[in-house]
């Protein structure tokens, strides 16, 4: 108490999701990072977590979750992931709720730095001929143009320039 690091034992008997609905009403972000936030804690952390008190999570806990997404996920998506509930235990150390984040020293997966390489003309073609019709254009504008999924998923005809042979991304969806 004398130097200010005292935190009340009964503050930690929330629950994960109680405080993660409040500090998720308090975020600031974009569009993006507000549903990367809100899919990580919807899918995710909410179901693992959700019912334990903030102070009964432990490390191992979340080393055990992730390990588990780690499986099911990619390293990317993963990494995603923790990141919500290291902002969010953090800021539960801040509001002097828990003594401590558990989400230190979590090990995750390692990203593979393997160099891509593109499909062939062939490769292309052949799997937009097995496609439905409707996606076929689609499988065509991926291969040409190095879009993600989200960024072709948020185009509009009028950010297609055709004579130019440009298209520009200004919004993307997540899935």
């Amino acid at each position: 108490m004398v130097t200010g690091q005292y935190v009340d034992p009964r503050a930690g008997r929330i629950t994960f999701q109680k405080y993660a609905e409040r500090w998720q009403g308090s975020l600031i972000a974009n569009e993006a990072g507000e549903r990367i936030t809100d899919n990580a804690l919807r899918l995710h952390l909410v179901p693992a977590l959700g019912a334990r008190s903030l102070a009964a999570i432990r490390r191992n806990d979340i080393q055990v979750l992730f390990k588990h997404l780690s499986d099911q996920l990619g390293p990317g998506s993963v990494r995603n992931i923790h990141d919500v509930p290291v902002r969010l235990l953090t800021a539960a150390v801040d509001d002097k709720v828990i003594a401590s984040s558990p989400c230190r020293r979590i090990t995750l997966p390692v990203m593979p730095d393997e160099e891509v390489t593109p499909p062939t003309v062939a490769q292309v073609e052949a799997m937009a001929r097995v496609m439905p019709p409707y996606i076929r254009a689609a499988v065509v504008v991926l291969a040409g143009s190095g879009l993600r999924i989200g960024e072709l998923l948020g185009l509009k005809v009028s950010d297609i320039d055709f004579k130019a042979g440009s298209i520009r991304v200004e919004r993307q969806r997540l899935q």
